[in-house]
Formats: C-alpha cells, sequence, structure tokens
C-alpha cells in the first residue's frame, strides 16, 4: 500500500502537503485509532507484538496522506476506478457460485457442518466484505449516472451489481448480508435526503425487508440458519468443542473481561493475546485461542475506553462528513464498516485495513472531487 507513497513524496512539496493534509478534518480522523495504538505502546509489555500492531495502522497515516497529496481526478477517472473493481468482484463471485453450482451436494455439506463456501484465497467474510463494497459502488455509479456515452457500460454495471447483490445472498455469509442491507439502507436515505426522492427510500425498506424472507429459500441461506439455531443450542448447553459460532461467542466473553479488567486504558495493544491465552488456559484450556470477533470488543480489551472513544470518534466524524457534504457513497462505506466490525477485528490485519481504508480514500477523493466543482460553479 505504501507504493502509493512514494510519487506522492516524489513529485510534491512535502512540507506544503503535510500542512494541507493535517487541515483536513477527514484525513485528521483516520489518525485515531493509531494514536490511540501508539499510546498503548506506554503500558504494553509485549513490544513486538505492539510494534506488529503499529505496523498495520500506520497506513491510516501514510495512505492518507498519499491520497491528500493525489491532484483532484476527473469523475471519469474515478468512476473508472470503481468500475474496474466491480468487474473484478463479479466475476470473482461468479466463479465461486459456478464451483457452487457444478459441488452442490459437498458444499451444502460443508455449511452443514459449519464450514463457508469456498472462495478464493482470503477469508469468506472478508471476501463478502469486498462484494459489498463493489456492489456499493456499482449503485453509486448508476445514482451518478456514470459512462453516459457508452451504454454498454452503463449495462454492464447494471449486471454487475445484480450479480453481486444475488451472488452475496447465495453465498450466505452473515455478516457480508448484514454490510449489504445496512449500507444499502444509509445510502437510500441520504439518497432521499439529497435527491428528495423520498419513494426511493421506501422502496430499499420494503426490499430489506422482503430480501432475508425471499433469500431463504436458498438451499445456502436455509443451511446457515439452521446452522446458527443449532451451534446457539450446543452453545447455551456448554458444547463449544467442534462448533466455530461458539467459540468466537467464547472469544467475546473473554475479550468482555479482559477489557473490564482495565478498563480505562486496556492491557496494552501488545499484550492482548498473552492476556488472553491465560484466560483460555484457566477458563476453556481444551479450546484454540481466538482473538475476539469483535473490532470494538477487542479495542477495549486492548486500550480500554480510551480506543474505543478514538474508534467511536473516527465513526462520528466520517459519518458528520457524509452528512455535511450530501455523500450518500461516503456514507455507505462507513455503515458498512460499522456493521463489519461488529462480526470481526476489522482493523487489526492488514487485508481488513485495506479493505477499510482504500475503499474509503476513494470516496474522499469523490468527496474532494464534488466539492471543487462545486467551488467552481460559485
Amino acid at each position: 500500500m505504501f507504493a502509493l507513497l512514494i510519487p506522492a513524496l516524489l513529485r510534491i512539496d512535502v512540507r506544503a502537503r503535510m500542512n494541507e493534509w493535517l487541515t483536513q478534518r477527514k484525513y485528521v480522523a483516520l489518525l485515531f485509532p493509531l494514536l490511540a495504538v501508539l499510546i498503548s505502546g506506554l503500558w504494553s509489555s509485549d513490544t513486538s507484538l505492539w510494534l506488529e500492531r503499529m505496523r498495520i495502522m500506520l497506513p491510516l497515516a501514510g495512505l492518507g496522506f498519499a491520497f491528500s497529496a493525489m491532484p483532484k481526478l476527473a469523475f471519469w477517472r474515478l468512476h473508472m476506478i470503481w468500475f474496474f473493481f466491480l468487474f473484478v468482484m463479479a466475476v470473482s463471485i461468479s466463479l465461486v457460485l459456478g464451483n457452487y453450482a457444478f459441488n452442490m451436494v459437498e458444499i451444502q455439506d460443508m455449511m452443514r457442518r459449519g464450514q463457508p463456501m469456498p472462495v478464493p484465497k482470503i477469508s469468506h467474510i472478508r471476501f463478502s466484505l469486498l462484494c459489498v463494497t463493489a456492489a456499493i459502488g456499482g449503485v453509486d455509479l448508476i445514482r451518478q449516472g456514470a459512462f453516459p456515452k457508452r451504454r454498454w457500460l452503463k449495462t454492464l454495471v447494471w449486471i454487475c451489481t445484480i450479480i453481486l447483490i444475488v451472488g452475496l445472498h447465495i453465498l450466505s455469509v452473515r455478516s457480508g448480508l448484514l454490510a449489504l442491507y445496512v449500507s444499502l439502507f444509509g445510502y437510500a436515505v441520504m439518497t432521499a435526503w439529497v435527491d428528495r426522492k423520498f419513494v426511493l427510500l421506501g422502496i430499499v425498506a420494503l426490499g430489506c425487508t422482503l430480501a432475508p424472507m425471499a433469500a431463504y429459500q436458498l438451499p445456502s441461506v436455509r443451511q446457515k440458519v439452521d446452522y446458527t439455531l443449532w451451534d446457539l443450542k450446543m452453545y447455551r448447553e456448554g458444547n463449544i468443542s467442534e462448533y466455530s459460532d461458539a467459540r468466537r461467542w467464547v472469544s467475546l466473553g473473554l475479550g468482555l473481561e479482559l477489557g473490564k479488567s482495565s478498563p480505562l486504558l486496556g492491557v496494552g495493544a501488545g499484550d492482548v493475546k498473552p492476556e488472553l491465552k491465560k484466560l483460555y488456559a484457566a477458563r476453556y484450556p481444551d479450546q484454540p485461542v481466538l482473538l475476539p470477533h469483535n473490532q470494538y470488543i477487542y479495542t477495549f480489551a486492548a486500550m480500554g475506553a480510551l480506543g474505543v472513544v478514538a474508534l467511536l470518534a473516527l465513526i462520528v466524524a466520517l459519518i458528520w462528513t457524509g452528512i455535511r457534504h450530501k455523500h450518500p457513497l461516503l456514507i455507505a462505506i462507513t455503515l458498512m464498516f460499522v456493521s463489519s466490525m461488529l462480526v470481526e477485528t476489522t482493523l487489526e490485519t492488514a487485508v481488513g485495513m485495506a479493505a477499510f481504508l482504500v475503499p474509503l480514500l476513494i470516496a474522499f477523493l469523490y468527496l474532494d472531487r464534488f466539492n471543487a466543482r462545486q467551488s467552481q460553479e460559485e
């Protein structure tokens, strides 16, 4: 990711761009989680793990600076960036669904045992979130009327967006579907307010209500729901040895307990895993040690109220920026990751950080371009 930073540093007055970067609130807000991790190093005893957390957080500053230093791209260039990503993810999910169609019996059996549908290389949760990001980008391209002189491209945008939305339901990753509904609804609310199309809001709300009921008729979705209910029953009975959801719920409980042991400052960003190992050894010695599958709980355990406030401040700043500038895409991307952080530690891996940060920064470029156009019109 820092490859984007090198050309920015070579071609600009770094000091002037640095001052400009630090005067833009949306970029400064990205620094809040980074600063919380940096400060937590004062009470982290495991320096190597703390440095690892810092390495993952550094793109919040590095990429933020690189994107702020970029020249304002023309709308058609931004549209092409989104279209390329949309097309790649539509092809990817089509291949996943093709594999599912040819191996339905085997994959349904895997899902019955709690395993996800096979996806290319990365976590199924991350893959589904990338598909949601692409779908939201497709919706935004449609709303903006991108590619007015190329009908075939406009048609392809519609096709790819529909493939992704339908494919996400067949893929049946619960966190991905939640992110899809939340982000689409947020996008519809902002669009209704900006464009005064309140009928659209009603249609999207109805769709978000009816789509889950219709999706339940799909074998993959029905299998996922049945497995979740079964896993919950096993967890309540104290049987967690072979059930992935139950293991996640255990990790959440232990993460909260760890946070409560030091509620103001946490145990330190470098000490979460060592402290969790102690709790697992005492409570669940036969279970693998898992970090809490929730960014908010992980942040609470690592940095206490300090970290949670920093994370929430970032979220509020992004939502406020989207509302203030009437930017549905920024609102939708923010809400998507707000929901994703309920089920995974999005900001604690390099892949998760990239999946969060790059679409967000592209939305910033859109926002800068919109502001520049408005200034010219005035």
